[in-house]
């Protein structure tokens, strides 16, 4: 008699296992399409960090082997976990060995600490970066020009230097020096003379906001992502070409909010000539948006190989919406 209803039960928890399985199988298959070629189609989908989609695809894997306990939702369960590590740019922090991350300690004359942080405008949110005893500061949604001139004293007394722009400015000790004409809006772009080490060419930029609509059953919601985009590629390439040719092999610091998840296309421009710092030697949880639930990493520090990242860390501000990103860095 206790049997009877199970036995009722089991076509209709077989059918919705296979349901469960459909919802699975099918993303899965389509987004790991979209994450091997980020076309700028699929953009929306790309929008968000791997393992976010790796937990749905998860969780209705897990419903659908609870329900009916076959072979294929573990199946699906385990491709899900591997795509999740194959295509996680946020997980390799967690497993690099840990280095400790320390204010006043010890540094080499070439090395050099570099801090990106969006500030939201706030003064308060850029002094908290001189409780980590930075050498260059890439500022972004920055404070006025008055704020960072008393900042640049503050800091690094007679040999504090700074280069405001619309939206981004440069702080750091030493001979800073900006480009003749006027500044574009996304970014600022100097040279920093170090004592007697080498001239250092340094960007700080915060390209175009990113699209956040998700009515992915409209045509115009993919529209949008695809245009936004495309928007902050061209802001990225107007960056590339600011950046002297003449000495390609000269310490190269290009760091910032890009609006971007790690990983997405437009840091295609990037490579052959900067290298992303946290992809070589971060250190934990590397996401610094938003900051009190960072999900997300738009905010990083690339490098040339005329410099080596020692450790990269992102810590949590007390007056932004970002985390700020703490980069050591050799220069060769």
């Amino acid at each position: 008699m206790g049997d009877g209803p199970d036995a009722s039960q089991k076509p209709l928890r077989r059918y919705a296992s296979r349901v469960c399985v459909v919802l699975s199988l099918g993303p899965l298959l389509g987004i790991v399409l979209s994450y091997l070629g980020r076309w700028d189609a699929v953009a929306g989908v790309t929008l968000f960090p791997f393992w976010a989609w790796g937990i749905a695809g998860g969780v209705l894997s897990t419903v659908a082997w609870r329900l009916h306990r076959g072979r294929l939702p573990v199946f699906l369960l385990l491709a899900w976990a591997f795509a999740t590590l194959l295509f996680s740019e946020d997980l390799s922090g967690l497993v690099r060995k840990r280095i400790p991350l320390a204010a006043n300690a010890p540094r080499a004359a070439s090395e050099l600490r570099v801090i990106t942080l969006n500030c939201a405008g706030q003064v308060a949110a850029a002094q908290e970066v001189w409780a980590w005893k930075p050498d260059v500061v890439l500022l972004q949604e920055s404070p006025a020009s008055n704020d960072l001139a008393r900042l640049a004293k503050e800091w690094f007394g007679p040999d504090g230097n700074f280069i405001f722009g619309w939206d981004c400015s440069i702080v750091a000790r030493g001979q800073l020096t900006a480009p003749p004409g006027p500044k574009p809006v996304r970014f600022v772009h100097g040279t920093l003379r170090l004592g007697r080490g080498p001239e250092v060419e340094v960007v700080s930029l915060r390209l175009e906001p990113p699209e956040t609509g998700l009515a992915f059953w409209s045509a115009s919601c993919w529209r949008d992502h695809l245009r936004n985009r495309q928007r902050r590629r061209e802001q990225l390439q107007q960056v590339l070409a600011q950046l002297d040719p003449a000495h390609p092999a000269a310490p190269r610091i290009v760091g910032g909010d890009f609006n971007a998840p790690a990983g997405d296309a437009v840091f295609r421009l990037l490579k052959g000539t900067v290298k992303e710092c946290f992809r070589e030697a971060g250190v934990g949880w590397g996401n610094t948006a938003l900051n009190s639930f960072p999900v997300s990493r738009p905010d990083q520090i690339w490098i040339n190989p005329a410099s080596h990242p020692v450790g990269v860390w992102a810590r949590r501000t007390r007056h932004s919406d970002h985390r700020m990103v703490i980069c050591d860095v050799v220069l060769r």
